[in-house]
């Protein structure tokens, strides 16, 4: 076994402590539910045992969403943040949210079939086109709505809300400061930077929360109702998540800022450009 570490939601309400086996593996799952979600290319996400596995605060905050016939994917409802999410004698664990280097890195790409087509698998781990043999049948769920031709459209996991977006971004980056990690609970976040009068809502705008995290600027915004990470619409800037995209944007080239905080489980690929913290 390696050394316990530790975990907790962007807010820090949910905490909890777990050891992984020598034998576990990162999971990086492309699944449209789990971008949906997370707002990212891909979810992060590791198998404990219920036994190495125990909550240290929060468990009255987490909310959940059934996601599909018998799964229910689980947030804190007060930063949004994905959670880990009991079943029987196994936890799954969202990588994003740990404190330490919990021993263990990536072992396969899942739903390799459904990864974002702006930006293509480029290191050479094993690739399932869905779910792997032993978990038996998982089909994939699309809630894509209505789309506007012509225009860049997305959503959010249970669908109620729905956006499309008028003009290409004038910015595209990939962070992996902590507090993004923290906030979508993967390797890290993809995000289009546009100008606020190219972005529309089209429908359930009420349905997302903001939230702010104590003595900082940083703010998330999520789904009241499924926990997805939400376009920031502000004065002058919005923020939209690649990952709640139905459309494809190019972003394989974006540069990687904040890697002198990345996960230490995680490795940029490719000749990307990559940034300490910020280009410039």
């Amino acid at each position: 076994m390696n050394d316990p570490v530790t975990g907790h939601c962007l807010c820090g309400g949910v905490s909890f402590v777990v050891t992984f086996s020598t034998e576990n593996g990162i999971n990086l799952c492309h699944c449209q539910m789990c971008r949906k979600q997370t707002g990212t290319l891909f979810s992060s996400w590791a198998i404990a045992e219920r036994s190495a596995f125990s909550w240290q605060s929060g468990e009255d905050q987490i909310q959940s969403y059934p996601s599909s016939p018998g799964h229910e994917r689980t947030f804190c409802s007060v930063c949004g943040s994905q959670v880990p999410m009991t079943g029987g004698n196994q936890v799954a664990i969202p990588m994003g949210l740990l404190n330490e280097d919990p021993g263990i890195r990536p072992q396969r790409h899942l739903f390799a079939a459904s990864a974002y087509a702006g930006y293509p698998i480029s290191d050479e781990l094993p690739q399932f086109e869905a779910a792997p043999p032993e978990w038996g049948q998982r089909p994939e769920r699309s809630d894509a709505g209505d789309t506007i031709p012509g225009m860049i459209n997305g959503g959010f996991l249970c669908g109620t809300l729905r956006f499309h977006i008028t003009a290409p971004p004038t910015k595209i980056m990939h962070c992996h400061c902590s507090r993004c990690r923290k906030s979508r609970a993967s390797a890290h976040v993809s995000n289009l930077y546009i100008d606020p009068d190219t972005f529309v809502w089209n429908a359930g705008e009420e349905n997302v929360t903001l939230y702010t995290l104590t003595d900082t600027q940083h703010t998330i915004g999520f789904c009241k109702s499924c926990g997805a990470t939400a376009p920031l619409v502000f004065p002058g800037l919005a923020i939209v998540p690649v990952g709640n995209l139905d459309d494809v944007v190019d972003v394989s080239n974006a540069p990687h800022i904040f890697c002198g905080s990345k996960a230490p489980w995680f490795t940029v690929m490719g000749h990307v450009p990559q940034f300490d913290t910020t280009p410039g």
